[in-house]
């Protein structure tokens, strides 16, 4: 993440961030593999199990928080859930 920047004529801004929240994102994604023989008959891969297909991922979102800068200078970010 971007921390500073510096001017060539030596102004600064820093930049801080904030952590907010751990969403959990659930993915339910099945997928069949049918398999047909010549002979007619088919079956499916994997066997129908209700537990398969299904992933978590957590994460850890950063925000940006300010910006403050030589001058007095600062923006300040806010974070709306909807």
């Amino acid at each position: 993440m971007l921390r500073e920047v510096v001017s060539p004529k030596g102004n600064r801004m820093t930049f801080t961030y904030r952590r907010d929240g751990s969403p959990i994102i659930i993915s339910d994604v099945i997928t069949d593999l049918w398999i047909y023989d010549p002979s007619g008959s088919q079956s499916i891969f994997p066997p129908q199990d209700p537990e398969r297909g299904k992933s978590f991922i957590v994460q850890h979102p950063v925000y940006p928080e300010k910006i403050p800068a030589d001058e007095g200078l600062e923006i300040t970010f806010s974070v709306t859930m909807i």
